[in-house]
């Protein structure tokens, strides 16, 4: 799932403690500047406080002053990353070409091979109730690792994975780009029973901090879960976001929305939108 490169924007914020009253102050940042590559797809901030961004022309990190890339040429396993997740000391690297574990100096490959022997895509990463990392290998398969390799579990669906998020129960609710969302209950794909209206192509699934259940749809804007009537509503669609990729809670609590026009910040609670796609200070 690509993010364009504004959506870098809102990464650089999440460095500092954020109101959404203040005035917010945008960097814009491209491969001129450092950065491994202009298509972002995937973000993580680290323990440390750095930002680790995945692109499709390999990993970047920033410490606030400047980019350190890595690619293939460094050990990485594909250049395409689609996920980074925090393990332990470590980093775990979601890529096309399989999985890397980076210590911060050494990076350590593990892949899956298809029946004619090439390597598939890792596309999530997540940890289940029982602390067991678990990943969507090739968008529709399920394996683990457990540290020394990655063992596949079985196909999940012929439909295509989009996002996974892990509730306060531990228990993973599943989006796909069909529509559907799922519980994924013993390597399987159980149906979680949420009804909605529309015609929907779910590209991203986050629960927030009062565990309220937000999705994104690529061409509907963002729904919301109401427990009341137990069905998907919708909750912002503005003609101006265009396509929605990602969404992210920041520190203060406000959601942030990557789109294809730019990036999108509202406040859970009252839908109040800020809309930061052009508000950018170069510097």
């Amino acid at each position: 799932m690509l993010l364009m490169r504004f959506v870098l924007l809102l990464l650089l914020i999440f460095c500092g403690p954020l109101a959404f009253s203040q005035s917010y102050s945008f960097s814009q940042y491209e491969v001129e500047d450092g950065l491994a590559q202009s298509s972002v797809n995937c973000f993580l901030q680290d323990q440390y406080g750095n930002l680790w961004i995945g692109t499709s022309g390999g990993l970047s990190s920033f410490d606030g002053n400047a980019f350190v890339n890595y690619s293939v040429q460094d050990g990485l396993a594909g250049n395409e990353v689609y996920e980074i997740f925090q393990y332990g000391d470590s980093l775990l690297i979601a890529t096309q070409q399989g999985l890397s574990v980076f210590d911060g100096e050494v990076f350590h490959n593990f892949e899956v091979k298809d029946k004619l022997g090439q390597p598939m895509p890792i596309r999530t990463i997540f940890r289940d109730s029982s602390g067991v990392i678990n990943l969507i290998i090739a968008e529709q398969n399920l394996g683990i690792f457990d540290g020394h390799g990655i063992h596949l579990r079985g196909k999940l669906t012929k439909e295509y994975i989009s996002a996974v998020a892990v509730d306060a129960s531990g228990l993973p609710w599943v989006t796909t780009y069909q529509g559907n969302i799922y519980h994924l209950k013993n390597a399987k794909l159980v149906n979680a029973g949420l009804s909605h209206d529309g015609d929907y192509h779910f590209s991203d699934i986050i629960f927030d901090w009062q565990q309220q259940l937000w999705v994104a749809s690529m061409q509907q804007g963002i729904l919301k879960y109401d427990a009341t009537s137990g069905q998907l509503k919708p909750f912002i669609s503005l003609p101006e976001m265009g396509r929605t990729f990602k969404i992210t809670q920041d520190r203060e609590g406000m959601i942030w929305v990557g789109t294809s026009n730019g990036t999108f910040c509202f406040d859970p609670g009252t839908g109040e939108i800020d809309h930061k796609s052009r508000a950018f200070n170069s510097s």
